[in-house]
Order: structure tokens, then C-alpha cells, then sequence
């Protein structure tokens, strides 16, 4: 992902803010937000950057209001695909917090990229390979936070044509 501007220094950071929670004693959360480019307007940025267009608008007064009762970290990164998610974690985004739930929100931009590069037809094979990436992000929150709480938001709707997806959104969430 490193053509995309902004990245590897947004992962590095993050892979920072987790050391240094760490550190500091402060890795005990009630929630951790990982996921794309919505968990990262948690924060008011756009792939470690500002948001432009106004898509941030009011997104992190509206969760200070609703989580900043609770001791919480968010991780994303705009246009993340599941398998940026999974190599992040991998890498140290998750290292030595300890979540005590975990909400997850990955697999649009996988639908979006194959939804692109299929010229809008959707083929039967796309919804197994989300599956299996989604999956496999999971399997290395668990590795990282065996006792945490995990919850997987299903894939939001997206652009001008989100009903051409609206059928595979509603298999992936019914096979994970």
C-alpha cells in the first residue's frame, strides 16, 4: 500500500500508539475500532491526513460523544482491503494492547475493488475471497487478543450503485 500517500507513516503511527499505551499502562481498553477508512474518520483523517470534501465533518465529535466515556483506540486506514488489515495487525498495530471488545468494520473497499475490476458484474468467486479475507483479518485479532470480545459490523452500503452489491453484502455477513 505504500503507493498509496500517507500509508506507511499512518501504520507506523499507530504501530507507535500501541507501544506506547503499552508502555504508559494504558493498553487496557474497552474497545478497539480496526477496519478502513469510516474507523479512520473516527479520528477526523483520511489516510493520516485531513479529510477533504467535508467526509469528516462532525465524525469525531459524534464518537467523542458516543465512546469518549470509555478508554478506546482506532486504527484505520482509508481504502484498506481486509488483506491491509490482517498485514497491519501482523505488524505490530495490535501489540500489547489488551481490548477488552474489538469492533471490526473491513470488506467494502474488497467488494469495491473487485466490483471495478470486473466492470460491474460481481462473479460468485468475489463473495468466497471476501469471506476468506475478512476470515482471515479475524483469525489474527484473535492471535493477538485471545480474550477479547469481537464484533464484525457487516459491509455498509456504498456508492451510487450499492444495490448492484446489496446481494453479496447480505451472503458475506450470513457466512462469517
Amino acid at each position: 500500500r505504500d503507493e498509496v500517500a500517507g500509508w506507511s507513516k499512518t501504520h507506523a503511527r499507530y504501530v507507535e500508539e500501541a507501544r506506547e499505551l503499552t508502555e504508559s499502562g494504558r493498553n487496557d481498553l474497552d474497545v478497539l475500532f480496526l477496519g478502513d477508512s469510516i474507523t479512520e474518520a473516527y479520528r477526523g483523517t483520511d489516510k493520516g491526513g485531513e479529510c477533504y470534501g467535508g467526509r469528516c465533518d462532525g465524525v469525531p465529535e459524534v464518537f467523542s460523544e458516543n465512546f469518549g466515556h470509555l478508554k478506546t483506540h482506532a486504527a484505520g486506514i482509508g481504502g484498506d482491503l481486509s488483506g491491509h488489515l490482517t498485514w497491519r495487525i501482523m505488524d505490530g498495530e495490535m501489540r500489547g494492547l489488551k481490548p477488552g471488545t474489538i469492533v471490526v468494520l473491513i470488506g467494502t473497499n474488497d467488494l469495491g475493488a473487485a466490483y471495478k475490476e470486473s466492470r460491474g458484474i460481481v462473479k460468485p468467486e468475489v463473495q468466497t475471497q471476501v469471506i476468506a479475507g475478512v476470515k482471515a483479518a479475524l483469525g489474527a485479532i484473535r492471535l493477538e487478543a485471545p480474550e477479547a470480545n469481537i464484533v464484525l459490523l457487516g459491509i455498509l452500503p456504498r456508492g451510487e450503485r450499492t444495490w448492484d452489491l446489496n446481494p453479496t453484502l447480505s451472503q458475506r455477513d450470513k457466512k462469517i
